[in-house]
């Protein structure tokens, strides 16, 4: 897992055939070049025979978009779709193949009408012939590039440069390069290690063993969805590491990709101690959004707090939020979740403490938290000799209308 590579294998025996196939698969997506991903294919048929292999770009997965456009270039595949009804973001997506004897490439062809393609404008396919034999394995290579224009100013060139660059340098080198820089991400020992010392085996109890795998699965898999300093170098600097991280992270559509207290509250902890470069995402993405919290405080008209004066260094973030980060219905700013805002809070003070960068926090990090301070003293309400939030929900969604309630309190 420390490599980043997802395997698995499986044997094929279609319906009236008498030969089987064994089918391996190895997927990668890049961790220095974060712009490629790859897949390998490999094919260990029990008799000889003529197949035909399938390059797809599965638009179906392409959630909340709409198509802008696919078609062939050279040798590679590519599609495009922009967020649904955001016309000036587009993404693209190449995809181009390689493979060893027996893999006929001036074969390929586009094709649409085969059961496993969906129909949806944005997926394309490729499909080359192959000639198998017996016992032998052949290896298919897919080198996928991806860019938009969040992070590029020429996202379609930026992809094909990126599948081109991958399919020239090889999957057997690309593969090398991308297990170096997760070692250097994720050390070894940037995990608690529960070996029994000088024996450096486990001891034979089922909660030492899961602790032990939970030590290295939990930080993986937050550390997948960030970008590191030596990645962010090899695209010039682009803008990739301010997204923070979704609920599900980067291929989930949890809460439609959005982002809410999880990554402030839950991630960012599970990151910042042992990993302060990748936790920087958090905080990024809270700075980045940070002149639309100070225009939220001032819609409170529009809410049970239509009577109560905020400040204009008032800061105010919505529960669930994503490109624009402004209040919306399902990611309201009052009356709902208050305490997403002290999360905030907490998680900058946890970036200040792990790295001692006391310039960063001052120039970027404390105007935030300062601003989300002046909203709270603003928010609470006098209630005798106490004072107290009013109408808020609980973190678990099934209490309304509440009145000092201790996660925000």
């Amino acid at each position: 897992m420390k490599g980043g590579i997802l395997t698995w294998q499986y044997t094929w025996s279609p319906e009236k055939h008498n030969g089987t196939y064994d089918i391996f698969y190895q997927l990668v997506a890049h961790k220095l070049h974060v712009n490629q991903a790859l897949v390998r294919m490999e094919i260990t048929p029990s008799g000889d025979g003529n197949v035909s292999v399938v390059n797809v770009i599965d638009g179906y997965s392409a959630v909340r978009t709409d198509f802008k456009g696919s078609g062939q270039d050279g040798g590679a595949i590519y599609t495009s779709v922009n967020p649904e009804g955001i016309s000036n973001v587009t993404a693209f997506i190449y995809a181009e193949v390689s493979g060893t004897e027996g893999v006929d490439l001036s074969s390929s062809s586009l094709v649409d009408d085969k059961p496993y393609i969906h129909m949806n404008g944005s997926t394309i396919a490729q499909s080359v012939n192959v000639k198998l034999r017996a016992g032998q394995t052949t290896k298919i290579d897919k080198f996928v590039g991806a860019a938009s224009t969040d992070g590029f100013k020429n996202p379609r060139q930026a992809a094909k440069e990126a599948s081109a660059r991958a399919l020239r340098t090889g999957y057997e080198e690309s593969l090398k390069s991308h297990i170096a820089e997760w070692a250097t991400v994720f050390p070894s020992d940037s995990t608690e290690d529960y070996t029994i010392p000088r024996k450096k085996w486990l001891p034979l109890d089922h909660h030492i063993i899961e602790a032990s795998i939970v030590s290295v699965v939990n930080p993986y898999y937050l550390l997948q969805s960030t970008v590191s300093n030596n990645a962010l170098a090899a695209v010039k600097n682009a803008p990739l590491n301010r997204g923070s991280i979704a609920v599900g992270g980067l291929t989930s559509d949890s809460y439609g990709g959005l982002v809410f207290w999880d990554a402030d509250i839950w991630m960012q902890p599970g990151l910042v101690v042992a990993f302060p470069e990748a936790s920087q995402i958090f905080s990024n993405y809270r700075v980045d959004k940070y002149s639309q919290a100070l225009r939220n405080a001032q819609t409170q008209y529009l809410s049970s707090k239509n009577d109560t004066y905020f400040s204009p260094d008032a800061a105010v973030y919505p529960w669930t939020s994503g490109r624009f980060a402004n209040c919306t219905a399902t990611g309201p700013c009052f009356d709902y979740q208050y305490h997403l805002n002290g999360d905030i809070g907490m998680q900058i003070v946890n970036n200040l403490v792990t790295t001692g960068d006391t310039e960063h926090f001052k120039s970027k990090l404390f105007p935030v938290y300062n601003s989300i301070a002046t909203f709270f003293s603003q928010l609470v309400e006098k209630n005798g000799t106490k004072w107290t939030v009013t109408n808020m929900t609980d973190p678990v969604f099934y209490l309304y209308i509440l009145s000092c309630y201790q996660p925000t309190n």
